[in-house]
Order: structure tokens, then C-alpha cells, then sequence
């Protein structure tokens, strides 16, 4: 029997498979680190390379971009969560 878990994780994949780079990119970076939290310096360098960590406004607009993707109501995110002042996580239920 699958679990809920991994239900969420394989409908994450199929959703990374139609998205294009960056914001695929940005998926598979939260996905591989569920319920942790990710600074924005950190997404910024392992997406854009380690020149673009002080661009927080391309990581802005991309995760609106991948929360219309994923969220039922992306202006209230259950799923991609901000953390004020700190980053993002993919909250995924265990």
C-alpha cells in the first residue's frame, strides 16, 4: 500500500517533469530537502550559480510562478511555505 507520502512525492515529480528550468530547478531543490527550510542565498546559488545569491527578486517571481503550479489557493500556501526573512520549505505531510 502507498502511503501519503509517497502520493505527494510521486505527484511533486510529475509536476517537476512539466516545468521548465528554473522553476523545475527550484522544485527539485525543495523537494530534495521536505520540511526544512532553505534560505533564499542558498536556492539563489544552487539555481543561478553563486554570482546571482544577492537577486532575491528572481527567486520571488519564480516561486509565485511554481506556486501557481502547485497550491490550490496560491495566495494561502499549504505546500511552498515562506519563511520571513529566512527562505522557503516544501512542507509535505509524514
Amino acid at each position: 500500500m502507498m502511503t501519503q507520502s509517497f502520493l505527494m512525492l510521486a505527484a511533486f515529480l510529475v509536476v517537476l517533469l512539466a516545468l521548465s528550468w528554473p522553476v523545475g530547478a527550484l522544485l527539485a531543490r525543495v523537494a530534495d530537502n521536505a520540511n526544512r527550510v532553505l534560505t533564499a542565498p542558498q536556492l539563489l546559488r544552487s539555481v543561478w550559480g553563486p554570482a546571482q545569491t544577492d537577486n532575491s527578486h528572481y527567486l520571488r517571481i519564480y516561486m509565485v510562478h511554481l506556486r501557481h503550479k502547485l497550491e490550490d489557493d496560491p495566495t494561502q500556501p499549504q505546500y511552498l511555505v515562506t519563511k520571513t526573512a529566512i527562505g522557503y520549505r516544501l512542507q509535505v505531510p509524514v
